[in-house]
């Protein structure tokens, strides 16, 4: 087993229960690729790595499209993945795979999201770019097959990916990234998670409690930024004021003989220190929901943009979509999102993590996966104990507890160590300026074999 994949295990003794599957999870990673004309000098001439060079009058679409067919053929050629450019859901339709090519069309038949998949997004794009100048950038997002964390070698591939990709392109990673992580289960039961698990109810209280402390082990600059809104002030939840709450419970809720049990699972974890009257009344609220879909209502971030509708005479409307909270839960039940979901509306079962910084750095992205999928894990078999115990030490406000304290309570020693250092270097490393000299990532050493498709 990998040194890389162990940190991931450490914990493994504690699984026991056989009534549970084993924890699964993607990993998104996000980057900026730099396109220049042909004939113009390079701006960084001693970087050996092949610069992406597009004709004179080029549109951005057509430079986009070009980008994303050098990273499949780098995952393809180089990582040796199956890769596409279909974001779901699970399988194309006979229209999808009629416009692919016919690498992506040979792996259409695997098993759902075995494949990874490119994406460009102009929205990884920085405004008022002090690097746009020197070159035309592309935002691409590069979405990992579904992982099975029991896998003796569940990381190896990531690895291999993340090694080709820094030699094959100079790697950008400017504030506008993130490192996206959804974390599920190997199999799910689609009719209970669109009931709503003890799981979920127990992870959105952990969250609830504790996202401040996991906030921490980001770097600094991640506070408000808007791919990772702090669910505890953002969401719907946060933002009903008692009454509001009450009327939910009356409408949304289960009545006081169904939630009877509820109740009783609810407070063998909370605190039995003094908690706010404001998270007792939104915890009751969340946990009376009476199905997935209300709870991951209550779990998203609303938003509201003025427009004007020109076609009616400059008149201003109001446009609502969802902002970006620190965790997502598109993946938990269908129809829950007041906006339309097409790629993953409660097909994959799972939560997306979003609170750490942009990252092709191997070990920071394992050391972060351990947590994450160690949380999800904890609200699914911890028992109310230490559940509880954590959750209590969580309500301290005097500085006394910690996002490292927490990693110490929920048994991850190694990532202790890791974050200890991170969260010390982060103090003195300004990731939102940056300079020509250190505009891309390093080259990577490729320190294992390629890794079989079964893994």
């Amino acid at each position: 087993m990998s040194g890389l994949t162990k940190a991931t295990r450490k914990y493994l003794p504690f699984i026991g229960n056989s009534q549970f599957y084993p924890i699964s999870y993607g990993v998104e990673l996000q980057f900026l690729i730099p396109v220049i004309i042909v004939g113009k000098d390079d701006p960084h001439p001693d970087d050996s790595r092949k610069l992406i060079a597009v004709p004179e009058g080029i549109n951005y679409a057509h430079i986009s499209e070009v980008v994303k067919a050098a990273v499949l053929h780098c995952l393809r050629g180089t990582a040796h993945v199956p890769s596409w450019t279909y974001l779901g859901p699970p399988f194309p339709t006979r229209e999808d795979l009629n416009a692919m090519d016919n690498e992506s069309a040979a792996v259409s038949s695997m098993t759902a999201y075995s494949q990874w998949v490119v994406e460009t997004d102009e929205d990884l794009l920085v405004e008022n770019d002090a690097f746009s100048g020197i070159y035309t950038w592309v935002g691409v997002k590069v979405k990992s097959s579904k992982r099975d964390i029991s896998w003796e070698n569940h990381f190896d591939q990531i690895y291999n990916v993340i090694v080709a990709l820094r030699s094959t392109f100079r790697i950008r990673l400017p504030p506008t990234t993130s490192l996206m992580i959804h974390v599920g289960e190997k199999w799910h039961d689609i009719m209970a998670y669109e009931a709503g698990t003890r799981p979920l109810r127990v992870f959105c209280t952990m969250w609830w409690l504790l996202e401040r402390y996991v906030q921490e082990l980001a770097h600094p600059s991640r506070s408000g930024h808007p791919e990772c809104q702090p669910l505890k002030t953002k969401s719907r939840l946060a933002r009903m004021s008692a009454i509001d709450l009450e009327e939910d419970i009356a409408e949304n809720g289960m009545s006081k003989l169904n939630f009877a049990n509820w109740y009783k699972e609810m407070h063998a974890i909370l605190p039995t220190v003094a908690m706010s009257v404001g998270d007792i009344e939104q915890l009751e609220c969340l946990w009376r929901s009476k199905n997935g879909k209300e709870i991951v209502r209550k779990m998203t971030v609303p938003r509201q943009k003025k427009i004007i509708m020109q076609q009616s005479g400059a008149k201003t409307g109001t446009l609502h979509f969802e902002g970006r909270g620190s965790v997502g839960f598109q993946g938990i039940c269908e129809g829950a999102s007041d906006i339309p979901l097409p790629h993953n509306d409660g097909h994959t079962g799972t939560v997306e993590f979003r609170s750490m910084e942009g990252t092709l750095d191997p070990l920071l992205i394992v050391q972060w996966l351990a947590v994450v999928t160690r949380l999800v894990d904890f609200a699914r078999r911890g028992n109310t104990i230490d559940l509880m115990g954590i959750l209590e030490k969580g309500q301290k406000y005097d500085g006394s507890y910690s996002g490292l304290a927490l990693l110490q309570d929920l048994g991850l020693p190694e990532q202790y160590e890791y974050f200890k250092s991170k969260v010390t270097n982060d103090k003195n490393i300004d990731i939102t300026k940056e300079t020509q000299e250190t505009l891309f990532l390093d080259e990577l050493e490729a320190i294992w074999d390629d890794v079989s498709e079964s893994a």
